[in-house]
């Protein structure tokens, strides 16, 4: 499990209506339970990839609707689930609208990424025109 999905199940664990059953990619079922009214709603969310909360901090309700169409989840009842959801707004709301935070720490990570791929490019180009020189000369 991940960072970006350590914080979604923090964020599940804040829930204030109804029941859900997370299935985790390696099987695991994580039961959270509203601390108001956990009956009025039972929903159950099948994760087979921890990509989904990522996608979902960074993107909200688009990245987790891309997500299902990509079959990165599923669900038994997808009506409950979004009616959970619903539910829940206040307490999932920087879920259900994406975070900007993760959304610029991934754009400083890939920014991040590629300096340092240009800069290894440029090291190595370096390397091969000072052996070429050396060998010119030598």
């Amino acid at each position: 499990m991940n960072f970006k999905s350590k914080a979604v199940v923090q964020l599940l664990n804040r829930i204030q209506v109804g029941t859900l059953y997370l299935k985790t990619p390696d099987q695991k079922i994580l039961k959270f339970e509203g601390k108001n009214e956990p009956c009025k709603i039972i929903a159950d969310l099948q994760l087979k990839d921890w990509q989904v909360f990522s996608r979902v901090l960074e993107r909200g309700d688009v990245g987790f609707g891309e997500c299902f169409i990509e079959g990165l989840w599923n669900s038994d009842d997808i009506s409950n689930l979004l009616t959970f959801v619903v539910l829940n707004k206040e307490s999932l709301d920087s879920v259900i609208h994406g975070n900007r935070f993760f959304y610029f720490l991934e754009l400083l990570l890939i920014t991040l990424d590629s300096t340092q791929k240009l800069m290894q490019k440029k090291i190595s180009n370096f390397t091969m025109t000072s052996a070429m020189i050396f060998t010119e000369l030598g």
